[in-house]
């Protein structure tokens, strides 16, 4: 579902084959996820290139792995947000929750 990027520490995270981030692959993306966060000291992107839906499991997701991150002092933050991946964070009211990269 995620193709990784690895530099050292740094953990880049892509979607790949899809443009929706939902209940269908919520799960998934965020297993994927958690075995990043996990490494003490890493840091982690999820780079949402391409993807232009986000629904509450994901956000649900996003916010779990956000906290086990936090738990285990990993910066986590969310790159290439789409317009309107950017208005269902805004109307969720979460783009002061999470670091939003917004170029790379």
């Amino acid at each position: 579902m995620l193709q990784v990027e690895q530099y050292n520490n740094t953990y880049r995270l892509t979607f790949q084959g899809t443009h929706k981030f939902n209940v269908y692959n919520a799960k998934e993306v965020e297993n994927e996820l958690m075995e990043y966060v996990k490494k003490p000291s890493a840091r982690v992107t999820l780079n949402l290139n391409g993807v232009d839906f986000i629904d509450s499991s994901a956000f649900e997701s996003l916010l779990r792995v956000l906290r086990n991150a936090k738990i285990n002092n990993t910066e986590f933050q969310l790159a290439n947000i789409s317009k309107e991946a950017m208005e269902l964070i805004k109307l969720m009211q979460l783009e002061n929750v999470f670091s939003i990269k917004s170029n790379n």
